[in-house]
């Protein structure tokens, strides 16, 4: 509780000055008709869509904190959190900016979907947005490694123990683009744990165990994959780009085909990489939405370890993406620490 309460009030203290800055008021119009505003019709669990017109930048949008925030040395979490839910019925401290409640921001309240949205010829011929992945039993996942990672071997183990999964791993180029090219038309799951970062020039790029996969790489690959699959980037900031990024590697695997993409806003151990892994998985591949498995997952993670990490994965796809056909039955597999 020390670690969260020294870090979580920066965090909502920002939050919160990014909220005003977005939202300005906080209380912006969305029904002009009815004199509605947008706090008042959001409720814990809603799914907030939202779709990025601003070139290749990302933003946090999990981050956002809305209550206000006095951020001095005396400002705490709410101890009672875990005692609660994300509606705080009641909750006698609602006015009180020295008490930052984990609630407040939008990755613990609501669910949160990114979709392409274009302004331009850009992406003249954009791929459907999917709602299912029409996976069949087993599950086909091609798994990209870092080898030198120290726990991937075992996250191998814990992903085939979860139900009827076939795993195609690719620790080196040569063997990546093989599956594709030989496993492509049928992978259900393309799967990185790996190296992410930015070169000189502000470059994304995901780095397996002999060389960096950038936007080039991927163009040059010629991507068609017909059965869409998602993408999920668990490596540092695979989801992060600002003002200087110039180009995305979410829109490059869409348009080889992917159904959407999940990635990270920020650098992320390996050791929280893997048990946010191992903690989602079994939600999703037992049938439940990405988007609220991964909601539930920020939950567990925050009352159960107190750690807020959950909040840097983001989703590029629809909150209500699943699998046609479950693989596993859950049965609470896999753990957070």
């Amino acid at each position: 509780m020390s670690l969260l309460n020294a870090w979580l009030p920066q965090l909502a203290n920002v939050g919160h000055s990014f909220y005003r800055a977005l939202l300005p008021e906080g209380k912006p119009s969305w029904n002009e008709d009815q004199g509605k505003d947008m706090r008042e019709a959001l409720k814990p669990g809603t799914t907030i869509q939202v779709n990025p017109v601003l070139g290749m930048q990302t933003i946090p949008w999990a981050m956002l904190y809305e209550r206000e925030v006095k951020y001095v040395p005396e400002t705490k979490v709410c101890d009672q959190f875990r005692n609660c839910s994300p509606e705080c019925t009641d909750c006698p401290y609602t006015k009180d900016p020295l008490l930052i409640c984990p609630y407040s921001f939008w990755g613990y309240r609501y669910a949160i979907e990114q979709l392409p949205c274009w302004v331009n010829e850009s992406m003249p011929n954009p791929p459907a947005l999917i709602m299912k992945i029409k996976n069949n039993l087993p599950i086909y996942i091609n798994l990209n490694v870092w080898r030198d990672f120290a726990l991937w071997k075992e996250h191998i183990s814990n992903l085939e123990a979860l139900g009827q999964v076939k795993l195609h791993v690719a620790e080196v180029r040569h063997e990546m683009e093989k599956i594709w090219k030989s496993k492509g038309s049928a992978l259900d799951l393309v799967y990185f744990y790996c190296h992410g970062g930015e070169d000189e020039v502000h470059g994304p790029y995901l780095e397996i165990s002999d060389c960096r996969i950038d936007s080039n790489f991927l163009e040059a690959s010629h991507l068609d994959w017909q059965h869409n699959p998602l993408v999920f980037l668990n490596g540092c900031a695979t989801g992060d780009y600002g003002p200087k990024s110039y180009i995305s590697l979410i829109d490059d695997f869409r348009k080889g085909g992917a159904c959407g993409v999940v990635g990270t806003e920020c650098p992320v151990t390996e050791n929280f990489a893997r048990a946010y892994a191992d903690a989602l998985f079994p939600k999703f591949f037992c049938g439940q939405p990405l988007g609220q498995a991964m909601l539930n997952v920020r939950l567990e993670l925050l009352k159960e370890k107190l750690n807020p990490l959950g909040l840097v994965y983001t989703l590029y796809a629809y909150n209500n993406i699943s699998l046609a056909t479950p693989v596993a039955q859950y049965a609470g597999f896999g753990g957070a620490t």
